[in-house]
C-alpha cells in the first residue's frame, strides 16, 4: 500500500498510514471526530481524531478533523463515517472514523 499524505484544512498534513498505526494501538477500530473550537490545553477529549491531528497543524489550537479531513479519510478506503462512536472521554455516542 503505497503511503498518502491527507492535508489540513489550515496548513499541516499527516500520513493516513500513522493513523492506521494509532488507532489500532489504541484497542478500538475507531476515533471519534472530537472537534472543538478551543485551544489544545482547553480541548476536553484528548482520545479524539481533532486531538490527535493537532500534533501535525501549523496551528494546533484551531479545530483540525473538520468534514475535508473526514471525506479525504473515507477516499482512502481504509475508513468510513459513522455517527455511533462511543466517546472515550465523555461516554456519549457521536460521529467519528472507523476502520474497515
Amino acid at each position: 500500500m503505497e503511503e498518502k499524505l491527507i492535508l489540513l484544512t489550515y496548513g499541516g498534513h499527516f500520513s493516513e498510514k500513522d493513523l492506521v498505526e494509532y488507532i489500532r494501538k489504541t484497542d478500538r477500530n475507531y476515533l471519534i471526530q472530537g472537534k472543538q473550537a478551543s485551544s489544545i490545553f482547553n480541548h476536553d477529549q484528548p482520545h479524539s481524531l481533532d486531538f490527535w491531528l493537532r500534533q501535525f497543524a501549523h496551528n494546533p489550537n484551531i479545530q483540525q478533523a473538520d468534514i475535508k479531513v473526514l471525506d479525504a479519510l473515507v477516499e482512502t478506503g481504509l475508513f468510513c463515517i459513522s455517527d455511533d462512536l462511543l466517546c472515550p472521554d465523555t461516554g456519549k455516542r457521536c460521529m467519528g472514523i472507523q476502520l474497515l
